[in-house]
Parts: structure tokens; C-alpha cells; sequence
């Protein structure tokens, strides 16, 4: 794993509504917390577009992750390392995608797909955990 500062950015995307898309984006965002690293996140929801990701913010980053159930635009990330999967694997797979990220990242690969072996009753044990 690299011991320098990583740059990721990051789209995660629900189409009922904005819950999975921010639990999506707080799962990620815990699990660079207290890293080196950094990341930025837009999140696509019932209610639009937050936190946009800008081109500079895409420029710098050293790989993407996309979390989406929704169509986002992913040309943008053309020439990144980056991770695709449901908004669902974020929420219960953070770490895991921040890892798949990285790998990516190293070993020059351009797209991958991540596949999360969670189903439905992953989510329902995040959100009993949120609310304990």
C-alpha cells in the first residue's frame, strides 16, 4: 500500500433519494479519515447534484470510485485509475473499494469493476449501527 498521500475522488448515486447516496459518501469518507490520504466526494440524489467535482479536483486525483446505482458522468475519469460498483458496496465496503483503488492505482489499471458479495442485509445492518 503506498505510504504517500493518495488523491481520490469519488461519485456515489442512488435513484429513490439522497440516504444511500450520503451513507455511501460517509462510509468512504470514514475510511480515509485519519489517513494520509484525501478525498472528495459528489453525491447524486433525488434531489440533485452536491458537492460537485470540479475538473481540477479530477486532475489531481490519483484514482476515482464510483459508487453509483444511477447513469454519472464517468468520461471524466478517462485516464484514472478508477473502481466502479453499486452505491450500495460503498456503504458497506468502504475500505475494501479505497484498497481496490489503490491496487488500480498500482498496478496502472485503468477501470475496474468491484463486485461486493454484501446484499441487501448489509445495508440494514449499517443503518442499525448508525443508529445505535
Amino acid at each position: 500500500v503506498n505510504s504517500g498521500l493518495m488523491k481520490f475522488v469519488a461519485v456515489t448515486g442512488c435513484p429513490t433519494g439522497i440516504a444511500h447516496s450520503q451513507m455511501a459518501a460517509e462510509s468512504l469518507e470514514e475510511v480515509v479519515e485519519g489517513t494520509d490520504d484525501e478525498i472528495k466526494i459528489e453525491i447524486h440524489g433525488s434531489s440533485g447534484t452536491e458537492n460537485v467535482l470540479s475538473e481540477e479536483d479530477v486532475e489531481e486525483a490519483d484514482a476515482a470510485v464510483v459508487a453509483s446505482d444511477i447513469s454519472v458522468d464517468t468520461e471524466r475519469f478517462e485516464g484514472t485509475s478508477s473502481v466502479h460498483t453499486g452505491v450500495q458496496a460503498a456503504v458497506t465496503d468502504a475500505e475494501e473499494l479505497i484498497e481496490a483503488a489503490k491496487a488500480a492505482v498500482e498496478n496502472g489499471e485503468d477501470k475496474v469493476s468491484y463486485e461486493s458479495d454484501t446484499n441487501s442485509m448489509g445495508i440494514v445492518k449499517k443503518i442499525k449501527e448508525i443508529l445505535s
